[in-house]
């Protein structure tokens, strides 16, 4: 990652232990053949979290895994994660999709230059009238 990226707990509401995220997960069909849940036991296992923690690519899943993570920002997350009382699921998923395709769609034109964060505010503000 970029030396000027950094983690912060979000959202503020007075306690550190409180942060916002979500999770990566895998969904194996009822009927599945046993390979399948071999497969994601296989992924899930200490080892192969530790090389998935140390590639950078994410917070692993398993405890004993967050000790191979090399990234400050990942090992910040972790950290907070690891303490947290109360885990909010992201906002978008949470609101549902009256107000989450919303919040998305405002939050694509900050990133697209040409949208502020008061236009995220507006927009959730008038999602919220016209229901």
């Amino acid at each position: 990652m970029p030396e000027w990226l950094g983690w912060y707990p979000f959202p503020a509401t007075g306690s550190d232990a409180v942060v916002m995220g979500g999770g990566d997960g895998w969904g194996v069909y009822k009927d599945a053949p046993d390979i399948a849940l071999d497969f994601v036991a296989y992924l899930l296992n200490e080892d192969v979290q530790k090389r998935f923690a140390a590639s950078g690519a994410g917070v692993p899943t398993h405890a004993a895994a967050a000790s191979a993570i090399e990234d400050e920002n990942l090992r910040a997350s972790a950290d907070a994660l690891a303490t947290a009382d109360y885990v909010q699921l992201w906002l978008d998923s949470d609101l549902g999709p009256a107000f989450g395709g919303p919040l998305n769609n405002a939050i694509v034109t900050i990133f697209g230059g040409s949208g502020a964060p008061q236009d995220v505010v507006r927009t959730l503000e008038d999602t919220a009238a016209a229901q």
